[in-house]
């Protein structure tokens, strides 16, 4: 049997208590799926026994699977198998994040009315909220609170290939007994027995291009819903402060490595080697601005590739076509085109 002590790479016990009480409602042995996803059946007594994360995984796909539902038998109504697919489906095509969030809250009408979703903003602050109608039991309500909103915070961030940061979540429910474990997955400061479900967020990101596509998507959804319980990676890294001061400028007014470094009082050697424990490198960086920015133009309609080209930083519209192309593996125009047809699809 698998199991874990490691908190990175790991899930708290009563996660996966949680997890099987709409299974158990419906009379099918939770031990036998957890032996199949390759759990130590302690966990059921003991729950401060850790899971691997890939275990967990199994074990979620099974209950779907036996279930025939998304919601994992935690809802009053079912949600079948394949309708998170088809709502990425029908948002991938918008410009905007809000665009997709705003798709995407209509979808849900359709599947569910006793979980809602609904968007507020006031100020600089969004609020996306989550009502559940009809509980199950407390524990089944809670953890399905948990996973629509890990899972939608996951997948707005892939979207616009930036990590959302929340400034605050609320719940409507009471503080649960593994609270030391929601500073893994809501790095953020938390209410309990609120009036309803909420994450607050600034309203900038609602403005972000959607920079993926029916391209990206595929892969996307094959890792699912292993890529949507992963860790969530508060972005308070270097890498992000340079992302942010370059999103404020214009490609001609973009400082060079060295001014960067100074900007950030660190010398160059110490960025460099920071940049590279983050995986990546300020050309990187550049590369990844200019990208967002070519897509968020491309995806309007209003200006010729030539113009959109001199807008992100290039002289030539050849050298502009290469570096898209190797971005997202299509030319600039094919990628409009592409997105116009998906667009008028969906």
């Amino acid at each position: 049997m698998m199991y874990s002590h490691d908190a990175r790479t790991s899930i708290a016990g009563d996660f996966v208590v949680a997890a099987l009480t709409g299974i158990r409602d419906k009379g099918i042995n939770p031990l036998l799926l957890m032996d199949k996803a390759g759990i130590c059946r302690a966990v059921i007594s003991d729950q401060s026994i850790r899971i691997d994360r890939e275990a967990f995984t199994r074990l979620i796909l099974l209950i779907r699977e036996s279930l025939q539902d998304e919601f994992l038998g935690l809802s009053e109504k079912v949600c079948p198998v394949g309708s998170f697919a088809m709502m990425c489906h029908a948002c991938i095509t918008c410009k905007t994040l809000g665009q997709a969030l705003e798709r995407c809250i209509r979808f849900f009408g359709l599947i569910s009315n006793d979980i809602t979703l609904s968007l507020r903003q006031q100020g600089d602050e969004a609020a996306l909220s989550l009502h559940s109608e009809r509980p199950t039991t407390p524990e089944g309500n809670r953890f399905l609170i948990e996973t629509l909103l890990v899972s939608m915070l996951r997948w707005l961030s892939w979207m616009i290939d930036r990590h959302i940061l929340v400034r605050q979540v609320d719940f409507d429910f009471d503080e649960p007994p593994y609270l030391n474990e929601y500073h893994l997955i809501f790095p953020c400061s938390y209410r309990f027995n609120r009036l309803n479900n909420v994450l607050y967020f600034s309203t900038s990101y609602l403005s972000a291009p959607v920079v993926q596509h029916p391209l990206t998507l595929k892969p996307f959804l094959a890792e699912a819903p292993a890529n949507l319980m992963s860790r969530y990676r508060h972005d308070d890294s270097v890498s992000a402060l340079i992302r942010k001061r370059l999103s404020g400028l214009e490609p001609d007014e973009f400082p060079v490595f060295d001014a960067m470094a100074g900007w950030l009082h660190l010398s160059t050697p110490t960025l460099r080697r920071r940049l590279k424990d983050e995986g990546t490198s300020y050309r990187g960086i550049l590369d990844a601005v200019r990208r967002d920015r070519a897509i968020f133009h491309l995806s309007r309609n209003e200006l010729p590739v030539a113009a959109i080209a001199s807008l992100t930083g290039f002289a030539e519209p050849s050298t502009f076509h290469r570096a898209f192309k190797k971005w997202t593996g299509m030319t600039p125009g094919a990628w409009r085109v592409s997105k116009q047809v998906a667009s008028e699809a969906g």
